[in-house]
């Protein structure tokens, strides 16, 4: 079941609170409504649902794990068992985000026909060039995202993600110096940090940049190299740059002067006390909430306008960006 929002305030609170499930209509309750094999992404099939006396038409909803969520819930509670961090309420959605569930989500992201669904349309190279024209270039989705946050950690799954990630933002490695199209297995035996930028008191912000097999699209390797993906994020915990806040159970708030709850009035925020602005201090006393806002997103925009000065053409940095199916045994 997918959310139609009615305002931005319903879209900010489910992205929100959202964790590690979803809603899903009870299988027994979707085939009496007529749902089945002919439902595709293809079809025009609506589901008969009788529409009570206000003119609703209510369906039962159980709730769904989502397995990708799972496992990168897993991955949190390893850190916390390594760190010795208990009791902990690390989670999903407070302590690890997931980059492209808001903005930019793809079922599957290929210019090559599917040998093991062949309804599935490829893109062609001039669609997926203007689709990361639009929405990485232009609109700056996953880089909003990223300077907006500023992770400690950086994860990046899979090979395709790996190589349109070092090769759209090479001119901010300061560590490791990662080349597009290096195998995954080479990328995780160093250390790799990207740089945010410089702040306006000229401190330098930046993070560390952990490759892994996709945990669902290749969960044989993710298994295997699973515990070097760990070791690495244990290693910036056990340097300071991931910081355990007892009191909350949480991971302590990295930079920036985060105001979604308030400002989008989800609620109030739950680290208010913890944050650390951007902004310089002297702006800080200034008695408009929009004054420190609009300084806080002047450093942002900064950070970010730098971001892909080094940048290769569309056609080059995606390249080699399709995901490979896998087939059956492998």
């Amino acid at each position: 079941m997918n959310p139609l929002f009615d305002d931005y305030q319903q879209y900010a609170h489910y992205f929100r609170y959202r964790a590690i499930a979803k809603l899903q209509i009870p299988e027994a309750s979707y085939l009496a409504a007529g749902g089945g094999p002919h439902d595709t992404p293809f079809s025009d099939f609506e589901l008969d649902v009788p529409a009570d006396e206000q003119g609703r038409r209510t369906v039962p909803v159980e709730m769904q794990p989502v397995t990708v969520y799972e496992t990168y819930q897993a991955l949190l509670e390893a850190l916390a068992d390594r760190m010795g961090w208990s009791p902990h309420q690390l989670a999903v959605g407070e302590d690890l985000a997931y980059g492209n569930m808001v903005a930019c989500p793809s079922a599957t992201w290929t210019t090559k026909p599917s040998p093991t669904d062949p309804t599935l349309p490829p893109m062609t190279d001039q669609e997926r060039t203007g689709i990361v024209t639009e929405c990485f270039h232009t609109r700056r989705y996953f880089l909003r995202q990223l300077f907006q946050s500023l992770p400690a950690v950086i994860l990046i799954l899979s090979q395709s993600t790996a190589n349109a990630f070092n090769a759209e933002l090479r001119g901010r490695f300061v560590k490791g110096a990662p080349q597009p199209d290096e195998p995954l297995e080479r990328l995780m035996d160093r250390e790799v940090r990207l740089s945010y930028g410089e702040l306006p008191d000229g401190s330098t912000l930046d993070a560390r940049v952990v490759f892994s097999p996709h945990i669902t699209g290749d969960p044989r390797h993710f298994q295997r190299a699973r515990d070097r993906v760990v070791s690495q994020i244990v290693e910036e915990a056990r340097a300071g740059r991931m910081v355990f806040d007892q009191r909350s159970g949480h991971l302590g708030r990295p930079p920036g002067a985060c105001v979604l709850c308030p400002m989008m009035e989800i609620g109030p925020c739950d680290y208010v006390d913890d944050l650390r602005p951007l902004s310089p201090p002297a702006r800080l006393t200034a008695d408009s909430p929009a004054t420190q806002l609009q300084d806080e997103k002047h450093v942002q925009a900064g950070l970010l306008a730098q971001a892909l000065e080094a940048a290769p053409p569309v056609e080059l940095a995606w390249a080699g960006t399709d995901e490979q199916a896998q087939r059956p045994g492998s």
